[in-house]
């Protein structure tokens, strides 16, 4: 469940961070077609061939990506109060406060454990700094720590020329919840979530 408030707090922040992101990419792409490649994913096929489209990794991701797509969000309520209320609560795992939470982590894990968004992301950053669209990269065979190496260094950190942004994504992207998630080291208790193995580092 996430309060409507939370949402209206980062909506305006995130609107303003992806404009500026992509009216700087605007200025510093190499050719004049490279976001669109970034948009329609450009790579090369089988045969060596430039191609637009899910391709391999997109096709491996499509379940993922749909699962974000069709789902959105999640459920939203109005009650900032809800997890307090929930939290008093003692869980065995079957309550909607629990199933919440659970969807809310597969959808936090499909986003930045999926390839094809990290491999879109990273051709957008590529983008932004001025290099050249990059017709054979992949991630496809990435390990989780490999995926999270290459958020944190090769996106996060080479978002300087969208301050914004980079700021955002610092924010969003907590590499211990893929963890915590992944190892089942979290519990709900008292309107919130523990996880094990956090630190602010």
């Amino acid at each position: 469940m996430v309060r409507k408030s939370s949402i209206n707090k980062y909506e305006l922040d995130v609107r303003k961070g992806l404009q500026e992101l992509f009216d700087k990419c605007r200025h510093n792409m190499k050719h004049s077609g490279d976001l669109l490649l970034c948009q329609q994913n450009g790579f090369i096929d089988y045969k060596g061939r430039p191609c637009v489209g899910l391709g391999d990794e997109g096709l491996n991701c499509m379940q993922q990506v749909n699962f974000i797509s069709f789902n959105g969000i999640g459920n939203i309520t109005d009650d900032n109060d809800y997890y307090k209320k929930e939290g008093n609560n003692f869980f065995y795992g079957n309550s909607e406060f629990e199933a919440d939470i659970i969807r809310q982590h597969i959808t936090y894990m499909n986003i930045w454990e999926n390839s094809y968004f990290l491999r879109v992301f990273t051709q957008v950053v590529n983008v932004l700094n001025g290099l050249n669209y990059n017709w054979n990269l992949t991630f496809k065979n990435l390990k989780p720590n490999q995926k999270s190496e290459q958020i944190r260094e090769g996106i996060i950190k080479l978002l300087d020329l969208s301050p914004n942004f980079q700021r955002i994504l610092k924010d969003a992207y907590v590499g211990q919840i893929r963890n915590a998630v992944a190892h089942t080291q979290y519990h709900c208790i008292q309107g919130g979530i523990l996880y094990d193995n956090y630190s602010p580092s």
